[in-house]
């Protein structure tokens, strides 16, 4: 602006004369059918995880996918792919249209999960691949806790233990 002040968000408050990246940046290179996103929704009460694929194909020809994934322990500086499965979740097939979008959500019970706790931070990896006529086109990992946060009277609970943060 006319005071000198940058008119670019810099992500914080520090640099009021710098503009720019200044966080670390990484460069995901994905095939023209990925999963784009996904949601990880876990139930310690119910002993269930329930997991959506957004699947997205960016070629301009139908696709005919099978999409296998699975839950593996989350090791500190350790590749994903090195460590054993704990949870598999049922393989799904989809036919997505030529530069379209589709989810497909897929609910499983998972009564011996690790639950995070403060104390105990355990952590998994959610693998999914994305298969096409015998060929992997993406594979991609989500790292999540297994918890559940509720009220429950005057409690917030965490994991079905009250919480008190004052």
């Amino acid at each position: 602006d006319d005071q000198g002040r940058p008119m670019v968000p810099s992500g914080n408050w520090i640099p009021l004369g710098h503009c720019g990246i200044w966080q670390d940046v990484a460069w995901v290179e994905r095939s023209e059918v990925h999963v784009s996103d996904v949601t990880i929704r876990t139930s310690v009460r119910n002993h269930r995880l329930q997991v959506t694929f957004e699947v997205t194909n960016a070629s301009a020809r139908e696709r005919r996918i099978h999409v296998q994934a699975d839950i593996r322990p989350w090791k500190k500086g350790r590749d994903p792919e090195g460590v054993a499965p704990v949870l598999s979740i049922p393989e799904f097939e989809l036919i997505l249209p030529s530069r379209n979008v589709l989810t497909h959500t897929v609910e499983v019970a998972w009564s011996d999960a690790s639950p995070w706790l403060p104390e105990s931070p355990a952590l998994y990896t959610l693998r999914t691949a994305v298969c096409e006529g015998g060929t992997t086109l993406d594979v991609s990992h989500e790292r999540f806790g297994f918890r559940e946060v509720w009220i429950d009277g005057p409690h917030l609970m965490l994991n079905g233990y009250p919480m008190h943060l004052f």
